[in-house]
C-alpha cells in the first residue's frame, strides 16, 4: 500500500507511487493515501491506460499534473519531518530542562557549530535511535556541552564563577567583570586578614616582598627537591602582586563614570574580553588557596 493512488471519476487510473518525489525519507515508508484527478479522463488523446492501473505521465497535461502531485507528496513528507522533528526537539527539551536551539545559542565559541550539528542529528528523524538512546545520548552531551559552556569549559574557580555567573549569562560582560573583580578583593583582604581600607594599596599590603604580613604561595616549590630559587619565588610572588593591581585598575574603576548602556552598546568589553578575564582573574583567585600567610 505504499504510494498515492490516483482515480478519476470514481475509478482507479494509476496505482500508488510517489510521482518521482524521492522515497529515500523514512516519510515514504508510511505515506499511503488516494487522490481524484478526475481532469486525466478529459485530456485528449486518452493518458489512461486500457487497463487503468497507469498514466502517460509523459503527456504535456499529464505531466503538469504529475508536478502538483509530486509537490504534494513532498510537501506532506517535509510536513511529517517536521512534526517528528518537533516532537523529538520536546521529548530533548523533557531531558534536558532546555529548549535544544536556545541552548545552542548560548555557546558563542568554534564550538557552537558542532554542538548544532549533533543536536540536529540527534533530532533527525534519519538517526535510527531509540526514545531511551536519544534520551541518553543527550543528556551525555549536554554534561559535556551545557547551556553557557564557554563559562564552564573556563573552569573558573568557583568564587569568580559564582560572583560574575548571573550578569556573564545576561550578556552584561562588563559587570560581570566589575563584580569577579570586587570578589577576588574580598577574598584577598580576608586572606590576608586585613581590615577594610582603600583597594589601591591593598595589593602591595598583601601579595610580593615587602614588611609586614603577607601571603605567600611559592612556600611549597622552595621545599621539594628540585626547587625553585629564592629570587624565582620572589619574581613569581611580585609578579602576582603585580598581575592583581593590573586586573583591578584595568577593570574595577576606568568606566565608572560612562554610562552602562553605553558601555554595553559599544562593546567596550567583549564575550571574549570578559572571558580571557574572568580566567585572569580565576588563576589569582586559585592562587589564594594556596597562599601562607607569613608574619
Amino acid at each position: 500500500m505504499r504510494g498515492v493512488a490516483v482515480y478519476a471519476n470514481g475509478r482507479l487510473v494509476s496505482e500508488p507511487e510517489f510521482f518521482g518525489a524521492s522515497d529515500s525519507s523514512y516519510a515514504y515508508a508510511y505515506l499511503t493515501g488516494h487522490i481524484a484527478v478526475d481532469g486525466l479522463d478529459a485530456i485528449k488523446p486518452d493518458v489512461v491506460a486500457t487497463d487503468r492501473r497507469a498514466v502517460n505521465w509523459e503527456h504535456a497535461d499529464a505531466a503538469r499534473i504529475r508536478v502538483l502531485l509530486k509537490r504534494m507528496v513532498e510537501e506532506i513528507a517535509q510536513l511529517r519531518r517536521q512534526l517528528r522533528a518537533d516532537k523529538k526537539k520536546a521529548q530533548i527539551k523533557d531531558e534536558t530542562g532546555v529548549d535544544s536551539d536556545e541552548w545552542v545559542e548560548t555557546v558563542k565559541g568554534p564550538e557552537k557549530e558542532p554542538l548544532r550539528d549533533l543536536i540536529s542529528l540527534i533530532e533527525s528523524e534519519d538517526t535510527d535511535m531509540s526514545d531511551e538512546d536519544r534520551g541518553k545520548a543527550v543528556r551525555n552531551l549536554k554534561d559535556i556541552a551545557p547551556p553557557y559552556a564557554d563559562l564552564v569549559w573556563r573552569h573558573l574557580h568557583t568564587s569568580i564563577q559564582a560572583a560574575c555567573e548571573s550578569y556573564f549569562k545576561a550578556g552584561d560582560y562588563y559587570q560581570a567583570l566589575l563584580e569577579a573583580c570586587k570578589q577576588y578583593v574580598a577574598d584577598l583582604r580576608s586572606a590576608a586578614q586585613l581590615p577594610d581600607g582603600d583597594e589601591a594599596s591593598l595589593f602591595g599590603k598583601a601579595l610580593g616582598d615587602g614588611s609586614g604580613r603577607r601571603l605567600n604561595f611559592t612556600l611549597p616549590f622552595r621545599v621539594r627537591s628540585p626547587s625553585i630559587s629564592d629570587n624565582s619565588a620572589k619574581n613569581l610572588e611580585n609578579g602576582q602582586r603585580e598581575l592583581a593591581r593590573a586586573i583591578w585598575s584595568a577593570f574595577r574603576n576606568p568606566l565608572s563614570h560612562e554610562p552602562m548602556e553605553t558601555i554595553k552598546s559599544l562593546g567596550v568589553i567583549s564575550h571574549h574580553d570578559c572571558l580571557d578575564a574572568l580566567s585572569l582573574m580565576s588563576h589569582l583567585r586559585r592562587r589564594l588557596d594556596s597562599a601562607t600567610l607569613l608574619p
